[in-house]
Order: structure tokens, then sequence, then C-alpha cells
């Protein structure tokens, strides 16, 4: 079963990222969620930071994040 996650980073006033990315792995909070997506390559350790967001997302909202 795989598990969904985004993140949303805030660099500066007029720069952003949303990252979304799936796993099997069930992380409990945000700072897990953002620890894998490190382990991943998805994101740099130097960041993290910056995070504004980290959660989890269901199958359906997932689906229409990734496209955009």
């Amino acid at each position: 079963m795989w598990n969904y996650y985004e993140i949303i980073v805030i660099y500066d006033k007029d720069c952003g990222e949303v990252i979304v990315f799936h796993t099997d792995a069930i992380m409990n909070d945000s700072n897990d969620i953002v620890s894998q997506a490190i382990s991943l390559g998805l994101f740099e350790e130097r960041y993290r930071e910056k995070v504004r967001w980290a959660r989890a997302v269901s199958d359906y909202e997932y689906e229409h994040i990734k496209d955009r």
C-alpha cells in the first residue's frame, strides 16, 4: 500500500516549491516526512528550515497535485 506525502517549501517571497511523493513507509510527523524526502534525494537538508508544510495526502489529492 502506498502512502502519499506533500511538502511545501518557501525559499523567499518570490520562490517556493511543492514536492509530492509516495512511499510504502508510514511517517508519524512532518519531520519524518522531510527526512524521508531528503533520503530519497527529493530535497536538500540545507533547506529543511524553509519547509512551511509537510503532510500526508489522500490518493485523490495526490493524483491532482502530482500533475501540476
